[in-house]
């Protein structure tokens, strides 16, 4: 699974398991419940990024560009849950960006239900 940072699929504790080459899958099936503020929760298979679950499943609410961390289009604030990151660019979602719970929505995956809202770069809450 492209985009788990090593220290997740090398951890043992970790969500995610190796299977080589530095290839991850994970360890359970399970579902977490995504909710954008002012759409219907969706879910989110463990492995799939943010904005993917959101895609598939027709919520319009976050913005897409380009679904690899470099274009700051798909910018939210995670109000309540646990995500496991990849690299995204810190020109979009600086480190004191990132402690207060910023992300782009390509580049997280969730380890828990979330609550989450578009929060875009010209407009940070």
């Amino acid at each position: 699974m492209p985009g788990v940072p090593c220290e997740e699929c090398c951890n043992p504790n970790s969500f995610f398991q190796m299977t080589g080459n530095h290839v991850v899958e994970p360890k359970s099936s399970a579902t977490f419940q995504i909710r954008v503020v002012g759409a219907e929760p969706v879910g989110c298979s463990v492995g799939a990024d943010v904005l993917s679950a959101l895609e598939y499943a027709g919520v319009t609410h976050i913005p897409v560009g380009c679904r690899r961390g470099g274009c700051g289009v798909c910018r939210i604030r995670i109000l309540n849950g646990e995500v496991v990151r990849k690299k995204m660019s810190r020109a979009k979602v600086s480190v004191a960006d990132e402690e207060k719970n910023y992300a782009l929505a390509c580049c997280i995956f969730p380890r828990s239900d979330l609550t989450i809202t578009p929060a875009p770069i010209d407009k940070k809450v």
